[in-house]
């Protein structure tokens, strides 16, 4: 749910930024739903950092993190694809093409966000080091009929094959991500039929999966052993991705993004080849703590049974559910330097 779900503490970065207006028609998180087989419980989102967590869709978040970049003078290449990087010493060089044309670009410092499926820097950095037999992700935006789910609520199912969530976005359409097996998709012929057979078990109404273009990522799990070279830092799911489960990732990019600018500011004036391990430190410095929620998360959503007994224990302890959920608003360190 990373994709259009954001924590109190990613919005919370948002606003220390100056933009909270980017938040502007976003749908505030509510109420969570857990499912798991014919266990179920409900429960309210606990208001704290950032005034709770808000459900965006990607194209309006992304469109106005665009705005709000060119505003401050930066040039947003559409349609532009980089193909490579080089570090020298006077300088990085990206190699782009744009509409066919092929060209590279000379920076004092270049900023990698990639994603999880970037290989951009596999070069400098050697490729990234994925766990066996992780679950992959696939998402997609549905239309407004498929679901039945309310606006303001985060609804998640898990099954033996993986788990998916579901929240209806400020458009009326619905946001599905996922993480499955492998091994059950192709077991179950595809990945409608995965998530069908999962939402089946848990009496989630899900309509019209036959004929949607889902998007998907490799393995979710996945981290990189550096994450800076010589004029070259590499921030957000680029450099490390642990499955987020309620909207932790989008805060992890914003915190890296914001914690390495101060970095690039002083590269780009005076390249010192320090800078580059000072970054290294400083990642580990923004994630760690996060990694043992969200870690505990996901081991126990691919346990079933597991899970169902936990849901219903929650069911019972709506309080308890509340507060576990409340977890997530705890704020990201930006760290300074």
């Amino acid at each position: 749910m990373c994709g259009c779900c954001l924590s109190g503490a990613a919005c919370a970065v948002l606003e220390e930024m100056g933009l909270g207006a980017v938040l502007d028609g976003a749908v505030a998180q509510e109420r969570v739903v857990l499912h798991a087989g014919n266990a179920t419980a409900e429960f309210p989102v606990v208001r704290g950092l950032g005034g709770g967590g808000r459900i965006l869709s990607r194209r309006v978040l992304d469109q106005a993190l665009i705005d709000a970049a060119t505003r401050e003078g930066a040039e947003f290449c559409d349609e532009t694809r980089a193909l490579g990087v080089e570090n020298h010493e006077d300088c990085a060089e990206v190699s782009v093409q744009s509409r066919g044309e092929t060209r590279s670009l000379r920076a004092r410092v270049v900023v990698v966000a990639d994603g999880l499926a970037g290989r951009l820097v596999d070069g400098l950095l050697g490729r990234r080091i994925e766990r066996r037999r992780g679950a992959i992700g696939v998402g997609a935006v549905l239309g407004p009929g498929t679901s039945e789910i309310r606006a303001g609520v985060v609804e998640l199912a898990l099954g033996a094959g993986g788990y998916f969530g579901l929240a209806r976005l400020e458009t009326g359409e619905v946001d599905l991500a996922a993480a499955l097996d492998p091994r059950h998709v192709r077991m179950q012929g595809g990945v409608g039929e995965a998530l069908g057979s999962i939402a089946s078990r848990c009496d989630v109404k899900l309509n019209g999966l036959e004929d949607v273009a889902w998007k998907g990522t490799p393995t979710l799990a996945s981290r990189r052993r550096a994450v800076a070279a010589r004029r070259v830092f590499v921030v957000g799911d680029a450099a490390s991705y642990l499955e987020p489960i309620t909207g932790e990732g989008m805060g992890w990019a914003l915190a890296s993004g914001v914690s390495v600018a101060r970095l690039v500011e002083r590269g780009a004036v005076s390249w010192r080849d320090s800078l580059a391990g000072e970054w290294q430190g400083m990642h580990k410095e923004i994630v760690p703590r996060w990694r043992g929620l969200c870690g505990s998360a996901s081991l126990l959503l691919r346990s079933p049974a597991v899970a169902r007994l936990a849901i219903r224990t929650l069911g019972c302890r709506p309080d308890v559910a509340s507060s576990l959920v409340g977890m997530t608003s705890r704020r990201f360190d930006v760290v300074q330097t």
